[in-house]
């Protein structure tokens, strides 16, 4: 901190490293705030525990690469009651064989959330073809999904599970 200024919400979180339920506090009604916690449960119970990112954000790493993260309130979302799971899945080159063993369910899920371009930085969207589908104008192989339902819930939890073994299977 300079003596010019007081800390950002960024900064004091950087050293105070709150907890994701500590911040949902703060930012989420009873219910939302309830099915947040009981999936940072299924994480931690998974050996995966979120950690503080950048503001209101979490982030959950496997063998050193980014599995998921967690925005809660963020400065872009118009309503503060919400949170969003973005979850990552496969690289590019990897994505038909990463999809393929999956049901029909599972690949509708992905193809429902993958995150599209929002122009929020100054990388182009790309195109790519996925399981001989077109996809314009996405940011990410990742999928962010707001505010998930109790459905929702279960796909993201197999996407991580599966995310985890896509990492183990390309980590030295």
């Amino acid at each position: 901190m300079t003596k010019d200024r007081p800390l950002t919400l960024y900064e004091r979180q950087k050293i105070e490293k709150p907890s994701v339920t500590e911040v949902a506090a703060e930012h989420l009604d009873a219910v939302l705030y309830q099915q947040l916690s009981d999936f940072v449960e299924f994480l931690t119970l998974n050996k995966m525990t979120p950690r503080i990112h950048t503001t209101n954000t979490f982030k959950v790493t496997y063998k050193g690469r980014q599995v998921l993260k967690i925005p809660i309130a963020y400065v872009t979302y118009k309503n503060k009651n919400c949170y969003s799971i973005v979850v990552d899945t496969a690289e590019v080159e990897d994505m038909d064989r990463y999809l393929e063993p999956l049901d029909d369910d599972m690949r509708a899920f992905y193809f429902e959330n993958i995150r599209l371009c929002r122009h929020c930085s100054k990388c182009p969207p790309k195109s790519m073809t996925v399981l001989g589908r077109k996809i314009n104008n996405y940011c990410g192989t990742y999928m962010q999904i707001f505010t998930p339902t109790q459905q929702q819930y279960e796909y993201i939890k197999r996407f991580i599970m599966l995310r985890r073994d896509y990492l183990a299977s390309i980590s030295p």
